[in-house]
């Protein structure tokens, strides 16, 4: 009956136009592309260091509950091979592709068992492979396998050391440490790789350091910790023990600012990709918080988004972004 009404909602919010319905084709992106420092709408940019924009490649997906389908695809990871595990929150489960898009497996369903999920928000891989998904409302931790076994649990509600009030993101550094992101006690927590409490930081507030309404975390190979702060539309910056390192970004449509920004995702060179679904575009920062370029427009078309979120790189350097409302996931090549 659940997924009989899911698919209906989808269905009938298509006809009424309000979303899209999966891939409109391939081919060169007709969306709105801007190139620092100079914004050129209707003509392709000049290439300039450290200024390219991605170059869209294709899509896939389509709106539905059967295999290889989407009602909310939300996060996305990718392992050694090149597969890639999309997050949907709706439909409450994972699903495995090949690295062409092909459905693989899935798992997962809406409960509160072990291997259920309710309103799950984001997912994570560690050096294992094991998979470890956030179940927001569950306010718990959950471990699997890279095939979808179960391996165990963590969290309750609450506000002390190990309990969750809506958590809403995981990530791991190069040492196996755990990050996870608290949102309604507006916090990170620490654990080490067996999930035992080390530290914490962050506190309700706009200064340095605090957190209003956090979406998600991301960790770079140096195990700088990003947090995008959505609802005091930035991004900031830590190490690996929380310490404050910079802040950049604020509420508004001009470039390098937000409106309801993601996700943060680390290309190769180290540059970042934020996703912002208020916007429904994608901007590129360097480390430091300066914009070098952004793309993407509200549609449904050729490289267009409608409330874009998780994004992540393959092996070569390929940028995937769940592009939540069109059910489907866009694919671009990284500009070095």
């Amino acid at each position: 009956m659940r997924a009989r009404l899911i698919l209906i909602l989808v269905v009938t919010l298509s006809g009424a136009g309000l979303v899209f319905s999966g891939c409109k084709g391939t081919g060169t992106a007709d969306t709105k592309r801007t190139e620092l420092p100079a914004a050129r709408p209707r003509h392709r940019p000049t290439v300039q260091a450290h200024g390219q924009i991605p170059r869209y490649l294709r899509c896939w997906g389509e709106p539905g509950t059967g295999p290889g389908q989407f009602a909310e695809p939300w996060r996305i990871v990718i392992d050694a091979q090149d597969n890639i595990y999309v997050l949907d929150r709706t439909l409450e489960r994972v699903q495995k592709f090949t690295p062409g898009g092909e459905f693989l497996a899935s798992f997962g369903r809406h409960g509160s068992k072990e291997g259920e999920f309710k309103r799950p928000h984001d997912l994570a891989r560690d050096a294992s492979g094991s998979l470890w998904i956030v179940d927001k409302s569950n306010q718990r931790i959950q471990k699997f396998t890279a095939e979808g076994k179960f391996l165990g649990k963590w969290g309750r509600p609450g506000s002390d050391p190990g309990e969750f009030s809506f958590p809403m993101g995981i990530a791991f550094d190069s040492k196996g440490n755990i990050y996870v992101l608290d949102r309604e006690n507006n916090r990170v927590q620490k654990f080490a790789s067996d999930m035992r409490f080390l530290a914490q930081w962050g506190q309700h507030g706009e200064g340095p350091g605090q957190f209003k309404f956090p979406e998600s975390i991301t960790i770079d190979p140096q195990d700088n910790v990003y947090v995008v702060d959505k609802g005091n539309r930035r991004v900031q910056k830590f190490t690996a023990q929380g310490e404050f390192l910079l802040t950049w970004g604020k509420h508004g449509s001009a470039p390098g600012q937000f409106q309801a920004p993601a996700y943060l995702a680390v290309a190769g060179d180290g540059t970042l990709y934020v996703s912002d679904f208020g916007r429904n575009d994608v901007q590129r920062f360097d480390s430091q918080g300066r914009l070098l370029g952004r793309f993407g427009s509200y549609g449904g078309g050729t490289g267009q988004f409608n409330n874009p979120h998780g994004m992540a790189f393959n092996s070569q350097g390929r940028l995937f972004v769940a592009d939540s409302f069109n059910r489907r996931i866009q694919e671009w090549a990284h500009s070095r």
